[in-house]
């Protein structure tokens, strides 16, 4: 009798844990949607209209990530907020690795995040590994990026 309790047990469990699996690989493998319209997702078939064409008119930053890298998920925030605060000042076009090999092949993508400036259809700055967001504006401003002219502060006067 007992034993057909854990068997039970031990079969509830499986399917338990088959279930928990299946439902981390779909959220995995789920494409994220763009945060902003300053933000695009971007295939092999996309790449060249989106990211060459598009820079030779606004730059475009190139965040090369996978769903499964720690510092990608960190990165990821960082990247589309400083893009929503930059208000079209450049694009962030998102390349997942795993489902763009030809793309991280094309451009010698060895560790991620791979972030790459494009300007004129041309790489022309990068860096590797998460940044906090003054770093990431830093870099945008070393390539002449810069985010909209804040209004000057309120002296208190009504």
């Amino acid at each position: 009798m007992h034993i057909v309790i854990i068997a039970a047990l031990a079969f509830v469990a499986g399917m338990l844990l088959h279930r928990y699996l299946m439902q981390s690989r779909a959220k995995a493998t789920e494409v994220p949607e763009p945060a902003s319209s300053y933000e695009a997702s971007v295939t092999a078939a996309s790449f060249d209209s989106m990211v060459l064409q598009t820079s030779r008119e606004t730059p475009v930053l190139v965040d090369f990530y996978a769903t499964w890298c720690p510092p990608c998920q960190y990165l990821g925030p960082v990247l589309a907020e400083t893009a929503k605060h930059y208000e079209g000042r450049f694009l962030l076009a998102k390349v997942d690795v795993d489902a763009e090999p030809a793309l991280s092949e094309r451009y010698k993508i060895k560790s991620m995040p791979t972030v790459m400036l494009f300007r004129d259809g041309n790489v022309v700055a990068q860096f590797v590994g998460a940044r906090q967001a003054h770093s990431v504006r830093f870099f945008l401003a070393q390539n002449g990026v810069m985010p909209p002219e804040q209004p000057p502060a309120s002296q208190g006067l009504t």
